[in-house]
């Protein structure tokens, strides 16, 4: 064989050899861009999550927040109603609408945290909001029977036909009261008992009766049914206790905000 078919028999070798190689090769080639393509899929997934993670995390510090401004605002603003002076129908309207607003504003903004949970901070939520509302409500419950009992006196001390029956009406309720001091009663006011398990003493029952009576005597627009109703309940034990309350408000906040810390990390 001449030299130039030695060569094409080498070449055909050569040539033979190098197609494993190639394939070989590509292989190794899309093995590697499969890998970094993997790879750059978990990254942008991890980075997804990530970024998911932190939205979720603002979108509950937020809505955290928000509801603890919320109860602050509800229970400092009940307080600065304590301080209100003079105590008139006109002033307490004015508070009691402002509380009623932030009241509805607590619970939209609990709402919110019950939504994005988790479980334990939106049953802290709940706690904290409830103390606050018992709070808000027995110190309008206060302040409203303050009122009716300032209005009371007022009009005794003024010269007009129905003195003499507003005073008969002031001796009835001092009555009912040294009776149910007497008796030592410390149940609620008859209109606030929904059982039959805890009846008044009769000679409370009969000293209440002597009081609707005394009210009945009035003209008709001299108190509003609920101003009759704080100045009953008002000579009974009030069912709550301001200092408990106030307890209640305190723990129940540290705990949401103890649960909140944990959640947001």
């Amino acid at each position: 064989m001449d030299l130039q078919g030695v060569g094409a028999v080498a070449a055909a070798a050569v040539a033979a050899l190098a197609v494993p190689a190639a394939l070989v090769t590509g292989r190794w080639s899309t093995r590697g861009a499969l890998a970094q393509a993997e790879a750059t899929y978990k990254a942008a997934l991890e980075t997804s999550q990530n970024t998911d993670k932190q939205w979720r995390r603002s979108v509950r510090r937020d809505s955290y927040s928000t509801f603890l401004l919320a109860s602050t605002q509800l229970h400092i603003k009940t307080e600065r109603m304590m301080r209100t002076r003079p105590i008139t129908a006109t002033t307490l309207t004015t508070a009691f609408e402002e509380l009623s607003r932030l009241r509805d504003e607590l619970e939209a903004k609990l709402t919110v945290v019950e939504l994005e949970g988790p479980d334990a901070v939106a049953e802290a939520a709940r706690n904290l909001a409830s103390a606050v509302n018992r709070f808000s409500a027995s110190r309008r419950k206060y302040v409203s029977i303050a009122q009716a009992e300032q209005k009371l006196r007022t009009l005794i001390r003024e010269d007009t036909p129905a003195r003499i029956g507003l005073s008969a009406l002031q001796s009835a309720l001092d009555t009912l009261r040294g009776t149910i001091y007497t008796c030592h009663w410390e149940g609620p006011a008859p209109f606030e008992i929904e059982s039959l398990d805890s009846p008044l003493p009769d000679e409370v029952a009969e000293a209440f009766g002597q009081a609707q009576l005394a009210f009945m005597r009035l003209p008709a627009d001299t108190f509003t049914m609920s101003e009759e109703r704080d100045l009953l309940q008002g000579t009974f034990k009030l069912q709550h206790n301001p200092s408990e309350e106030m307890r209640e408000c305190t723990l129940s906040k540290s705990v949401f905000i103890q649960a909140a810390r944990r959640t947001l990390g």
